[in-house]
């Protein structure tokens, strides 16, 4: 028998995103208006997150740090692909997400987990 674990990027064993248990009220919406674009939203370190970016257009994806400036490729840590949801722990000691998206009018929720 095979078993599947899913971790998130800290490589902690998490439950499926389609099982989450957000907090009621956290849901923060980033849009992000205009393609490659630096976007910043304050998150608290350590925290577990579901984060979705979506895309009408398929084949688009969200770039994602805490060094800032994720148009520089070598600042890129997490790269979120469009209509998929995934478990992401805001690193302990940062508290700003860097984003930016390769499609104008881009959107990512992010909602903040319980436990």
């Amino acid at each position: 028998m095979n078993s599947v674990y899913l971790n998130d990027n800290s490589g902690n064993r998490v439950a499926h995103p389609d099982t989450i248990d957000p907090v009621a009220g956290s849901g923060i919406t980033i849009t992000m208006a205009v393609s490659g674009t630096d976007y910043e939203q304050e998150l608290v370190g350590g925290q577990l997150y579901a984060i979705t970016f979506i895309s009408t257009t398929s084949g688009k994806r969200m770039f994602a740090s805490t060094t800032g400036v994720t148009s520089e490729p070598a600042n890129i840590e997490w790269v979120f692909a469009a209509n998929v949801t995934y478990i992401f722990r805001m690193p302990i000691g940062k508290t700003t997400l860097y984003c930016e998206s390769d499609e104008t009018t881009g959107k990512a929720y992010v909602r903040k987990l319980a436990g």
